[in-house]
Order: C-alpha cells, then structure tokens, then sequence
C-alpha cells in the first residue's frame, strides 16, 4: 500500500530529531571528558585553607577513633631521649597515638591545653619553625578570648596553623583578593591579617561543631556560605548545586562520571550508593 507523503514527512522530522538529540547528548559527554572528577566549586563555597591542612592524613586517621575511646594514659617507651638539637621530648608512635586519640578533659586555659598537647605538636618540624615566629601561648589566648574551646589534638592544631596561613596575606595577587572581598585597602595589611583570622576562627569552630556532633568518621569537608558539609570516611556523598537555569550543575564530592552527572542532571536517576545532597548557593539543603 502506498505511503501518504504527510506520513512520510513525519517519518523523517522524528528521525532527525532522535538523530538531534543523540549528538547533543554526544558532544555534551564529550565535552565533559577529560575534567577531573574532583568536581568544581560552587560560589559562596570555600574549602577549608589547604595550610592548615598539612596532616591530612592524620586528621583523617584521628576522626576514625576519636570517639570509639578516650586514652587517658599516655606514657611512652622512649623517656629521656629529645628530638635531636632540641630539648623536645621525642614521642615514641604509641605516645604519639595516644595524645592524637585524647580528648582534653581539663580547663580550658593555655597551660592545660598545651600541657595535653603541645609536645606532640611539636614533633612536626613545621610547627617548631611556627612557634618560633608566633608564641603559641599568645595565639592560644587569643583563641580562647574569642570564646572558642579545644576538645581535641586536631582542633588545637587547626588553630595555631592559622598563625602560619594569615601569612597568605603576604602575596600581592591573595593580599588584592582578601582586601576587595573584606572591603579593607590593600595597604593596611594588618587589618587585613585581623578579620582573615577572625574569619578563620569563627570558620573553624563552625567546622568543629559539626564534627563533635557526630559519631560518623568525617575525611574533610567544604564551606557553602557560613556551614560546614562534611564528607564522611565510610559514607560515598556527592554535593550537587544546580544553576538557576536548570541545565548545568557543579558536584563536590564522590566522583561521578559523565554519564552519571548527566543521568542525575537531566532525568533525575541518582548514582548508586552514592547519597546526593543537593544545595543552593549558601550551603541550605534542597529537595531537589
């Protein structure tokens, strides 16, 4: 039977459009491939200041343990011996463990604080070279007098290496950066150095809640706005904050592939076991 020419028209309009839409699917694939699965940052969203993040491994090995148990005795098998060209004890890997796994149980003042940790802190080179510069007494005071507490060996260290990362400041093109976000001339450098380390404290205390709240081991994290997300060590999470237009999104978090990333942004399909939280702009939680 012969064809109608209409059916026929409307054969090939559907063909070309599949044909359309498969290499649009194709060169919006492509045009992913080769970025890392890293994702990028929204704006308003700030990592966490990568100087203050020198024992990462560390922190990470800490926040698996840290609330499974409290080590109250810390004494070590290397007593009398110091770390060469200092008067620095030379904490055996087990008084070491034990002071990273121990929550400060006493006031908090200078001299406990530092009584509870300071001799591990000060096993790292990097942070013997630090307390030349800055005293850590002073640094620790001003820490309190903002009204902030140290419950653990990774906050109190957090804390005394924002004296080494307002340094920063110091490089011309960072210094032009911080002076038109704070709204302060680039000359006045010490105010400058004043609100980035009030900036940092206020960062790190939000950051520190989040953590004392929760049993889960948390490996890092990022600032949207004013809050802490974390991602967790046993968790795989993907932040996903969509542009207004519906069409694009920046992920942080698990690494998604392209087809992954379009699947969630075009039909909705989540990855498996991967949790997708999605966010605006400021960090607030979204349904969709």
């Amino acid at each position: 039977m012969k064809r109608h020419p209409l059916n026929n028209q409307i054969f090939f309009l559907g063909l070309i459009g599949s044909l359309v839409l498969i290499i649009g699917i194709y060169f919006f694939v492509k045009s992913e491939a080769g970025n890392p699965y890293i994702n990028s940052l929204p704006e308003n969203i700030t990592t966490i200041q990568s100087q203050q993040n020198k024992n990462t491994a560390t922190k990470n090995r800490k926040h698996s343990i840290l609330h499974d148990e409290t080590v109250t005795d810390i004494e070590g098998d290397e007593v009398g011996t110091n770390i060469e060209g200092t008067t620095i004890p030379k904490l055996s890997q087990k008084v070491l463990w034990a002071t990273m796994m121990y929550w400060h149980q006493g006031p908090q003042t200078v001299e406990a604080l530092m009584e509870s940790y300071h001799v591990a802190y000060l096993q790292n080179e990097r942070h013997r070279r630090i307390d030349k510069i800055y005293p850590p007494e002073q640094w620790l005071q001003k820490v309190l007098d903002a009204g902030y507490t140290i419950l653990n060996y990774v906050e109190y260290v957090q804390y005394l290496d924002i004296r080494d990362s307002q340094n920063q400041l110091e490089v011309p093109g960072v210094r032009k950066l911080y002076s038109e976000t704070f709204g302060i001339p680039e000359t006045e450098i010490d105010r400058l150095k004043a609100l980035y380390v009030k900036n940092q404290f206020l960062l790190q205390d939000r950051k520190n809640a989040v953590e004392r709240a929760t049993t889960e081991p948390i490996a890092g994290g990022f600032f949207a706005g004013n809050k802490f997300l974390p991602f967790y060590r046993d968790r795989a999470v993907v932040y996903v904050q969509r542009d207004e237009n519906k069409f694009s999104a920046k992920f942080l978090g698990s690494s998604l592939n392209n087809v992954q990333r379009f699947l969630l942004l075009f039909l909705g399909i989540e990855p498996k076991n991967i949790e997708v939280i999605y966010i605006d702009k400021m960090g607030n939680q979204l349904s969709k």
